[in-house]
Parts: C-alpha cells; sequence; structure tokens
C-alpha cells in the first residue's frame, strides 16, 4: 500500500570548545540537508534542510550554576515548498534567519540536563527574500501601497524584524552504552514587544 520511493541525507555536527581558567566558550555547527524521491509521480522533496551555528560562553566555576551568554544562528540553504506545490516559494536561504543573543544562567545537572534562562534576550529575524518581505512572512512589516492625492507608491516591506523577549534552552543528553545515547533540545522564546500579547 505504500509508495516506492528513494531519500539520501548529509549531515554534519562540529563542536569546538575552549578553555580558559575563568571562562570557556564552545562553538557548535549542525548543517544536515536531506532529498526524498518518489517514483510514483517523479517527483522530489526536500526532507531536511538546517543551517545552525551557536558560540556558547560561560563563567568557569565549581557551581553547578553559571552565567552564560549565547549568540545563535538558524537558517536553512535552499528555498522550501509546501507540496506538492513547488513553484512559489515559502522560505529561502536567510529567509528566515533567526540570529539570537542572550546572557542569563545555565543550571547543569551531572552533565545530563541543563538548564538555561535569559529573562532579556534579543532575536532579530532576517527575511532577504524581497518577495517573502513584501508578504509579510516570519512576522516582518509587510509592502504596501501607499496613497496619496491619487498616486500610489509601492513601499516595500521590511527585510528585518528586531524583538526583545525571554529565551529558554533546556538541553537532554543520555549515554545508554557504547554506542547509543540520546539527545535532545527545547528551545523556547517569548516576544515582549510583540502587539499581540494574547
Amino acid at each position: 500500500g505504500g509508495e516506492s520511493s528513494g531519500s539520501g541525507r548529509i549531515t554534519s555536527h562540529l563542536k569546538y570548545t575552549y578553555n580558559r581558567k575563568l571562562f570557556s566558550y564552545v562553538v557548535d555547527g549542525t548543517f544536515a540537508y536531506g532529498l526524498s524521491n518518489y517514483a510514483k509521480d517523479r517527483r522530489v522533496e526536500k526532507s531536511e534542510d538546517r543551517c545552525e551555528i551557536s558560540m556558547t560562553a560561560s563563567h568557569n566555576s565549581n557551581n553547578s550554576l553559571t552565567f552564560t551568554s549565547i549568540a545563535s544562528l538558524k537558517t536553512q540553504f535552499t528555498k522550501g515548498y509546501t507540496y506538492p506545490n513547488d513553484s512559489i516559494p515559502i522560505s529561502d536561504f536567510f529567509a528566515p534567519a533567526y540570529l539570537t543573543l542572550s546572557a542569563g544562567y545555565n543550571y547543569n545537572y551531572k552533565n545530563i540536563i541543563s538548564f538555561y534562562i535569559s529573562p532579556f534576550a534579543g532575536r532579530m529575524t532576517f527575511v532577504m527574500n524581497q518577495d517573502l518581505a513584501d508578504a509579510g512572512a516570519f512576522g516582518v512589516e509587510a509592502g504596501y501601497w501607499n496613497i496619496i492625492y491619487g498616486d500610489s507608491t509601492w513601499v516595500k516591506g521590511k527585510n528585518i524584524l528586531s524583538e526583545l523577549g525571554i529565551n529558554i534552552l533546556i538541553k537532554y543528553k543520555q549515554t545508554i552504552n557504547e554506542d547509543i545515547s540520546i539527545f535532545s533540545t527545547l528551545n523556547l522564546y517569548n516576544n515582549y514587544m510583540d502587539p499581540n500579547k494574547s
């Protein structure tokens, strides 16, 4: 009852750690791209598209609670579509891209679970594809016709949305044996400046 298909994915995870007496920082990168090919109607769909880079700087101490700063950038490599419609893109490289800068406290429990909270975190959303920006995609201000004394002028949509809010990051890692480990990340962000308070 299924459909013949083939898929492939390329994934790369890079990590660099630098330790000093008073502080340490970690640069982390996750890059993934995948495609699926469906034989019945000869279509190709994107199954995964990730480009994520983060840098974490922490004050070194013997305590489980440390002052930590995080900078992260998330985007994708190629255009995204609402399949089966593959003619109108709904996303693109740097459309959107999310840059988050935050400082707060991180609690680490036995290197299994860590809980990070930053009550004042800045986030910028970039929509560099002008068609998507004009449509107001991903929360940026949409383009509009400015009509003055009967003359109309097209005002382009904004490419950047700036926000200030709270950032929460929870990481879980459990090693079962040499060959199996579980890793999960939950990242929550709430914008204080959203005009729609609900």
